[in-house]
């Protein structure tokens, strides 16, 4: 697949998850981020309550001992639709949950790594702030970082966040949590389509500082899309992160796009075969 090349003058499409029974939520998300050189085209999220998982194993969309919930099945095939939506349209767009709020030179920063994007699969604009995420400095190795999520618990500190111009670097990834906005190649999505699905089971063992000279190693398992691309998957594609980020979750009003605010549906395990509550 040959490189894209975006138009200097073409906005940047905004692909925004937001479910059909939410419209307060896509209305917060309009009102954040009606940016100069951005586009926000609304895709409509899939809605848990309304899969049967016999079905998506029957179609060969997920495994039949996924320990996903349902809820998160259902932001893991959002994501999905996305992607296959991006393979189809032939260019790069920007991934976004509709709690995300972006800084407002967000346009002209994509715009400024467009040489990067012409070669990668995807860059990452966001994280979540409550997990470590990890990346490479060259010349000093892997970084590790845990950022304060409860800052962002007030409207001041969300403008302030949008105002900022602070200078962002692309660094690669070794680790990351959360998919809130993340831009996708054409080519990227076809690999992470090949990679992720049918949704399945998988662990991933790293290392993490806990402070004081001490380091750990936890055995995680994917318990959905963002852990699954994030963790597990994120070294076999060209991928980078932005640090620091361009985008945030708005997490103090409902923080989950797919499950209307359950954060803890989304990391439930079930064991082998049993249905969805």
């Amino acid at each position: 697949m040959q490189p894209f090349q975006m138009s200097a003058k073409a906005k940047i499409p905004l692909l925004v998850i937001n479910l059909d029974r939410e419209a307060g939520r896509m209305a917060r998300f309009t009102a954040y981020n009606a940016l100069p050189g951005i586009e926000i085209v609304r895709l409509p999220a899939v809605d848990g309550e309304t899969l049967d998982r016999a079905e998506l194993v029957s179609g060969k969309l997920i495994a039949s001992d996924l320990i996903y919930s349902t809820n998160s099945v259902a932001c893991s095939l959002s994501h999905v639709a996305c992607w296959r939506r991006i393979v189809e349209q032939g260019r790069p767009a920007v991934v976004c949950e509709d709690d995300v709020a972006l800084r407002r030179d967000f346009a002209e920063v994509h715009d400024a790594f467009a040489a990067v994007l012409a070669t990668a699969d995807a860059i990452f604009w966001s994280f979540n702030f409550d997990m470590h995420v990890a990346y490479r400095i060259p010349g000093m190795g892997t970084c590790t970082a845990i950022y304060s999520e409860s800052h962002f618990h007030d409207e001041a500190h969300i403008a302030q966040f949008q105002a900022a111009t602070a200078r962002t670097a692309l660094y690669r990834p070794e680790r990351l949590w959360g998919v809130a906005c993340y831009t996708v190649t054409p080519r990227g999505a076809a690999k992470l389509l090949e990679r992720i699905m049918p949704l399945r089971n998988a662990t991933v063992d790293f290392p993490y500082p806990t402070g004081l000279k001490q380091n750990s190693t936890c055995n995680f398992p994917s318990l959905g899309i963002d852990s699954d691309l994030g963790l597990v998957h994120v070294k076999e594609i060209d991928a980078w992160v932005a640090v620091p980020p361009m985008a945030i979750h708005v997490t103090h009003n409902n923080v989950s796009t797919i499950d209307g605010g359950h954060e803890e549906a989304r990391y439930t395990a079930r064991p082998k075969n049993q249905g969805a509550p």
